[in-house]
């Protein structure tokens, strides 16, 4: 058993320079859309339950599509530190296809060696949905055509702030246009997409301002937690999201990274912890493989197990069966393919 800890410690966790607590809430982040996808699947059985405080909760998890929205605004933040470190900004596009491809090449390879269509071929490996008819062979990887985009638009960030500056009225200038675009019909969800705004402009406070900042946002963990709890709830009764319902949703997710960076000792604490910094430094590969490995493949076991019907056990031993083997493909692929991009850029 040490050794297996000794070997987890030593390959899976990141040098103590990084900001650990951004590994765990990257964790929680990936459970959340892991949860969504997950509950969807039994939401019109009442969740295999009849008590209605139970299935009230399993509605809160299932609500859970703004995790991923937590990951675009950590991205945000990471790509402003990330910017920072390379002379000429376009080199940054090429290091983030070399982190991203080996994982979705590999997840897709069934997929990519029977495809017929060029436009589905080219659309997930470039992941820029050059073509409006053509479709993901994964569906979460939808999230990596933002991701992709968003590269772009800071590497051009980077190419006119040679000094990668990003200031809080630059911010507040991209949010107001973007809230006048999101009028309109637009074929991106603007809104959603400036996402990454917030966390670049939280990596400005951070960066520029955090000496003066940092006592200011400290006490705010526990608020940003209940605004988001609160706003949770309020989508799974309400089962719909309105512009002003995302920015406070938003603005609660930028209190808690905020507050977490300033060692608020709550966040250190839960996001601190070692198994959710595991699954957070594991969480591109668990996002990416959760729905089309983990809950695809549990579900055909289980049902052994259950002779093909949808009860209590099913969906019991479906969740924990999904869990523990997207835990285990995930490790499997951020030390095979992962890990060496860390090394090499180390």
């Amino acid at each position: 058993m040490k050794k297996i800890f000794n070997f987890i410690t030593e390959n899976y966790f990141h040098s103590t320079e990084r900001l650990e607590v951004l590994e765990g809430i990257r964790a929680w982040a990936v459970l959340m859309v892991f949860n969504t996808h997950f509950f969807l699947r039994y939401v019109d059985y009442n969740y295999t339950i009849s008590s209605p405080l139970l299935i009230r909760y399993f509605q809160f998890l299932q609500e859970g599509h703004c995790g991923v929205d937590l990951f675009f605004m950590l991205s945000g933040f990471l790509i402003f530190t990330s910017l920072r470190r390379y002379q000429h900004p376009i080199f940054f596009i090429f290091r983030r296809y070399e982190r991203l491809l080996p994982v979705l090449f590999f997840t897709n390879i069934s997929f990519i060696l029977h495809q017929t269509s060029y436009k589905d071929l080219i659309d997930n490996i470039l992941y820029l949905k050059l073509f409006e008819e053509s479709s993901y062979f994964n569906w979460v990887t939808w999230s990596i055509t933002y991701e992709i985009y968003f590269y772009f638009w800071a590497m051009i960030l980077g190419l006119l702030f040679r000094k990668y500056t990003f200031n809080l009225p630059t911010f507040i200038i991209l949010i107001i246009i973007i809230g006048i675009n999101n009028l309109e019909s637009t074929p991106f969800i603007l809104y959603r997409f400036s996402t990454f705004l917030w966390g670049m402009a939280i990596a400005s406070i951070y960066y520029q301002y955090w000496e003066k900042a940092q006592q200011y946002v400290k006490p705010l963990f526990l608020p940003a937690v209940l605004l988001i709890i609160y706003l949770r709830f309020e989508l799974a009764i309400k089962g719909e999201q309105t512009f002003g319902m995302y920015i406070l949703l938003q603005i609660g997710f930028a209190l808690l990274l905020l507050s977490a960076l300033a060692d608020n000792l709550y966040a250190k604490r839960i996001f601190g912890w070692k198994p959710l910094r595991f699954i957070g430094n594991i969480s591109f590969s668990f996002y990416v493989i959760h729905g089309i490995w983990g809950i695809n493949l549990s579900h055909s076991f289980t049902n052994v197990i259950t002779h093909n019907k949808v009860n209590t056990l099913k969906f019991v031993s479906h969740y924990f069966v999904a869990f523990i083997l997207t835990v285990a493909l995930a490790a499997f692929l951020y030390y095979y393919l992962e890990k060496p991009y860390f090394r090499k850029n180390k």
